[in-house]
């Protein structure tokens, strides 16, 4: 799972931060992320990529539609790859030892 907090929305811009990033062994610890600053544009329309200051960078981007209190995601992308289906399977393995 992740979580975002969007601390304000200031059109055209979007404010926020990363809360939460998977849990577990493949989870991050959501302090090593930046800030975002995102666009939004007049139908609602969110897109931002949030960051870490390490070299090279962790990254992932984001776009979808501001709803009330919530963004819908319709495109999340974690690296180079799209997670957007086209016929892939993404899974999730702990190491050996893990608990």
């Amino acid at each position: 799972m992740v979580e975002i907090r969007v601390d304000s929305v200031r059109s055209p811009r979007v404010y926020g931060g990363l809360t939460h990033f998977f849990t577990g062994d493949v989870g991050l610890d959501p302090a090593r992320f930046d800030q975002f600053d995102g666009a939004v544009t007049a139908d609602s329309f969110v897109a931002f990529t949030i960051s870490t200051s390490e070299n090279p960078p962790a990254l992932f981007s984001i776009a979808g539609t501001l709803v009330p209190d919530t963004i819908r995601v319709t495109r999340f992308i974690l690296g180079p790859d799209t997670l957007s289906g086209r016929d892939r399977a993404w899974l999730l393995v702990r190491k050996a030892g893990g608990s």
